[in-house]
């Protein structure tokens, strides 16, 4: 079985559940390659982006439309914002001339984000007749600029995928979509790379407790009230140290608001590191904390990859409750969940995990076991295979006779 995965960017170190995805599924014997729209071209690459091939869709041209009368009338019969459908016909026949120079076409399209890369792939698998299907994150679902684009694609796929349970919902309740054309398949970190350490914390030069913070910096992340709780916690926890790992656009804002609180000792940003150093912070870290939030114009996380990272590290976590991250942070049981706009909320949890090594201990173990178990990358790899209709018999069979 051949799959081609339509994407916007590839590889993308904040997107790596799409590459954990793609190998999973060539470890079950799937052919996976990629279309994309563009190479982000960054500093540090994920481990086994190389194993994946890559075929990159060359820059729409305004002019093009014009030389194809068909796809000319294609644009003028979609929905939407003019120039999003004439950016998603010009790419989908530069995809199809792509194709077409191939010995085995793909069996089955599949987009991930629910916007321009799944436009695009609906309207090459329809050319080809193709399936089609995609899987529908944060953004794009809960605060897509094209609302009747996104419509034609969730109604225009065979299959939607969705990485929690409560995007499942808002996909009946909010679009009419029946459940059974809906699959929760989760979003998952690569447990390989990231194995439980054996001791709560290594042993570090800095003397005190160490929050880490590893996110793009961006409004749903709410890395703001995380320094506004180290705030709140000067006096009584004098000794504790919030590192902020990442790069975003109020990176600015953020050392200005750790300046003006008199954090700059106590709070840090390290900026984007490569795995290994992420690593090695996950491995010192006491705890990690992401009070995610919902923005004002909807955007949210769904189960971020870094928490699970954290969790299957050995490390305790604090998260927002905010999107779907409860289906992953379990109050009380896998980890600690609090208001993410709530820095005095934010603070006393974290006396909690810090004041309480018993129950952290417990809760730390009990995080692990449920990651490896519901987000295992070959358990939804076969989760995926099902909402395509495929059991992994048939892909091996497939892949023998071919």
């Amino acid at each position: 079985m051949k799959v081609l995965y339509v994407l916007a960017n590839f590889p993308k170190l904040s997107e790596s559940f799409i590459l954990n995805e793609l190998l999973a599924l060539r470890a079950l014997g799937v052919e996976v390659e990629v279309a994309a729209f563009a190479d982000p071209s960054e500093r540090h690459r994920r481990e086994g982006a190389a194993r994946i091939p890559v075929h990159y869709v060359p820059p729409p041209r305004s002019w093009a439309l014009l030389r194809h009368p068909a796809a000319l009338a294609t644009t003028l019969r979609l929905p939407g914002n003019l120039r999003h459908r004439s950016i998603a016909v010009v790419r989908a026949h530069q995809l199809l001339a792509l194709i077409r120079t191939w010995a085995t076409p793909p069996d089955r399209l599949h987009a991930h984000f629910a916007d321009g890369p799944s436009v695009v792939a609906l309207l090459a698998a329809r050319a080809l007749g193709r399936p089609c299907s995609l899987t529908a994150h944060s953004v794009d679902l809960f605060c897509n600029p094209d609302p009747a684009l996104l419509q034609l694609v969730l109604e225009g796929v065979d299959v939607v995928v969705v990485p929690a349970q409560g995007s499942k919902e808002h996909l009946v309740a909010r679009h009419r979509l029946t459940p059974q054309r809906i699959a929760v398949v989760r979003a998952v970190a690569d447990p390989s790379l990231y194995p439980q350490r054996p001791t709560p914390a290594v042993a570090r030069a800095t003397p005190g407790p160490t929050a880490l913070l590893a996110a793009r910096l961006v409004d749903k992340k709410g890395a703001r009230f995380a320094i506004e709780a180290m705030a709140q916690l000067a006096e009584r926890r004098p000794t504790l140290r919030l590192d902020i790992v990442g790069e975003g656009p109020l990176e600015a804002q953020l050392r200005h608001q750790a300046q003006a609180l008199g954090l700059e000792q106590r709070v840090r940003f390290l900026g984007a590191i490569p795995d290994a150093q992420l690593h090695q912070a996950l491995r010192e870290a006491d705890l990690f904390v992401l009070p995610c939030i919902i923005t004002p114009d909807g955007d949210r996380d769904i189960c971020p990859l870094t928490l699970q990272e954290a969790m299957l590290v050995g490390v305790p976590v604090i998260a927002g409750r905010a999107g779907s991250t409860e289906e992953l942070v379990i109050d009380g049981r896998t980890g600690r969940l609090v208001a993410g706009d709530d820095p005095a909320a934010i603070a006393a949890a974290i006396d909690a995990v810090l004041g309480d090594p018993a129950a952290t201990a417990a809760m730390v173990e009990a995080a692990g076991e449920f990651v490896r178990q519901e987000f295992d990358p070959r358990r939804n790899a076969l989760r995926l295979l099902q909402a395509w209709g495929v059991g992994p018999d048939q892909v091996r069979e497939e892949s023998a006779r071919s």
